[in-house]
């Protein structure tokens, strides 16, 4: 789910997952036409990073970057798409 977050002038997605409890929250911002969301939450004693990079396209398609990492190693790649209208 992402929701304008006036107080703090940043979009905010709410992530629910099957193999994590509860949910995490991960700040947003435009930077042109990129959606860009990170953050990062507490799982089985360690801290996992997620960065998600949604980019609308002059064809109307839509690429989604995700990356994520675990404790200080960087971020990897874990899923390139393009969304396409039919």
């Amino acid at each position: 789910m992402i929701a304008w977050d006036p107080a703090e002038g940043v979009y905010k997605s709410y992530v629910f997952g099957n193999n994590f409890p509860g949910c995490f929250t991960r700040k947003g911002h435009w930077e042109g036409n990129k959606l860009i969301f990170a953050g990062e939450f507490a799982y089985a004693g360690m801290t996992i990073h997620f960065y998600d990079e949604t980019t609308a396209n002059a064809d109307g398609s839509v690429r989604i970057i995700e990356k994520s990492s675990a404790g200080d190693a960087p971020l990897e790649l874990t899923l390139t798409t393009t969304a396409v209208r039919e």
